[in-house]
């Protein structure tokens, strides 16, 4: 049932970071609260719930932008997903700083996996050159983002566990 907190935090997120970001005029420089979603999974879940959940965050991403095909988000996030379930084993995101250099690099990773969607999938892309642009502020901010996801995450997932378990009949 943590998977079913973690869809629903990061979907409060990217409700709350659409209209909010929109109004100061800075979409620009939303974190990406999907590639923070898909590390945390990655590290704290299952492979089928996993990429399940990230699927489904994926498809929400892609209901919030207009100017990508329906989709990309998807497979990006399941991307991120495995490729951080790989570099698990490696990866220690205990820490702020490790946890903040890991969501920097798979920003980057992201976007150049969207770059590369939209060029195949999308023939009249021309935002090459503003993508590249706009490749390291994204991963900067998605890095500052990424510990205080983090620790929603793990407390949304943690109270919904709590409230599952303490109306069961067996303990």
């Amino acid at each position: 049932m943590n998977y079913v907190a973690w869809l629903l935090v990061t979907w409060l997120l990217l409700g709350l970071e659409s209209p909010l970001l929109g109004s100061f005029s800075s979409q620009l420089f939303a974190p990406d609260v999907l590639v923070i979603t898909a590390m945390f999974a990655a590290h704290r879940g299952g492979l089928l719930p996993g990429i399940l959940t990230v699927f489904i965050i994926g498809l929400l991403k892609d209901g919030f932008c207009l100017a990508a095909p329906v989709g990309v988000f998807a497979e990006v996030g399941v991307l991120v997903f495995l490729g951080m379930r790989l570099a698990s084993r490696h990866t220690d995101l205990r820490s702020p700083v490790s946890l903040m250099a890991t969501a920097a690099i798979a920003t980057l990773v992201a976007t150049g996996l969207f770059m590369m969607f939209e060029t195949i999938f999308h023939r009249e892309f021309g935002s090459h050159a503003q993508a590249l642009r706009m490749a390291l502020p994204l991963s900067l901010i998605t890095m500052l983002a990424a510990p205080l996801q983090f620790a929603l995450l793990d407390r949304a997932g943690r109270l919904f566990e709590r409230r599952s378990s303490a109306g069961s009949m067996f303990r």
